[in-house]
């Protein structure tokens, strides 16, 4: 059995890292669309600062 082992390098994780702030943008506008605020103040305030 073979198996190929790399580095993560510096442009894999920039691409990995847009992708994912994409997606947790996403995400938190779907959220503001239910609910401009949330009780909860660590997701208040990203909410809040979309408006």
């Amino acid at each position: 059995m073979q198996s190929r082992y790399d580095h993560i390098t510096a442009g894999m994780r920039r691409s990995l890292m847009a992708a994912l702030t994409e997606m947790w943008a996403e995400a938190l506008e779907a959220r503001r669309v239910m609910s401009p605020g949330s009780p909860v103040a660590v997701l208040d305030i990203p909410l809040r600062e979309r408006q």
